[in-house]
């Protein structure tokens, strides 16, 4: 996780994408880093780490397809501080319901609803921008790989144990 999220970080760097993408990876740094930790312990407060990493992570990812930037306008518009403001309260919220209830399910729904928004903004964008047949294409396989993502992630969670 850590040797992908420092590649993808290089990548955007040279590419000179917005400043968010490299923010949005480094999301990755720490769900790599929370996540051993706690593997590592196996204690409620890493527990705590792992599970919020990803949901700052997908919460970034989210900021950005909800408030992408435009060129030429102010970095942060009220919009920004709008959106980023809700998704901050979102995740405040949710960690503060854990450490009174103790129930890690409530991470788990809620890190799976903000990646089905992500994926669903990912889409749009796809669909908005690239309308030729070769896009239509690499959005049927985004599809059929966010639908095995989506469909291994509900095994795994609800399945037999």
């Amino acid at each position: 996780m850590l040797g992908l999220a420092l590649y993808s970080i290089r990548q955007c760097v040279r590419q000179r994408l917005p400043t968010r993408a490299v923010i949005g990876h480094l999301g990755l740094v720490g769900i790599g880093l929370g996540s051993t930790i706690f593997h590592a312990t196996l204690r409620a407060t890493p527990q705590l780490l792992d599970e919020s990493s990803m949901l700052l992570s997908s919460s970034i990812w989210l900021f950005c397809f909800l408030d992408p930037p435009v060129r030429g306008a102010p970095l942060w518009t009220p919009r920004s501080r709008l959106v980023s403001i809700a998704l901050a309260c979102w995740v405040v919220g949710l960690v503060a319901f854990y450490s009174k209830t103790r129930q890690f399910e409530i991470f788990q729904t809620a890190f799976a609803f903000t990646q089905l928004s992500v994926s669903a903004g990912i889409y749009v964008l796809a669909r908005r921008f690239e309308p030729s047949p070769a896009g239509r294409a690499r959005r049927a396989e985004y599809v059929r790989v966010q639908v095995l993502g989506h469909a291994s992630f509900v095994r795994c969670r609800f399945g037999a144990r």
